[in-house]
């Protein structure tokens, strides 16, 4: 069993986020070759 998966504090309809910290969840997926790509700027 994954990390992410022993440390889910919630079940039910609600977004992943809200229920794994995210130190749990990104090693997850990215072991499952998901990437992720965080870009910031000012909406203008």
């Amino acid at each position: 069993m994954s990390r992410a998966l022993r440390v889910v504090r919630a079940r039910g309809a609600m977004a992943p986020e809200s229920c794994v910290e995210p130190d749990d969840l990104f090693p997850e997926l990215e072991r499952r070759n998901c990437r992720f790509r965080v870009e910031e700027g000012v909406a203008g």
